[in-house]
């Protein structure tokens, strides 16, 4: 911390500073208060988000191994009624 000079001028100036703290102090708190929840707010939504995700990941992840089997030919069991030329 810096040194105060003890003289009329420093004190006027400490004086103006503390009524300038103490004016925009609360000001600052409050937008402080308010970044806070908006954050939180955030959070809670991507926590959300996550989860959603998740859910889905897992219900494709249950179908995905009838894509990836190549055992079953079913061209056997597909033919065109027609053909338009």
């Amino acid at each position: 911390m810096s040194k105060i000079k003890l003289t009329k001028g420093e004190l006027k100036s400490q004086r103006d500073a503390l009524k300038q703290y103490q004016r925009y102090l609360p000001t600052l708190q409050l937008k402080k208060q308010q970044l806070q929840v908006e954050i939180l707010k955030h959070l809670a939504l991507l926590e959300e988000k996550e989860h959603y995700e998740d859910l889905k990941r897992k219900a494709a992840e249950a179908w995905a191994g009838l894509l990836t089997e190549s055992g079953v030919d079913i061209r056997q069991w597909i033919s065109p009624k027609n053909i338009v030329t």
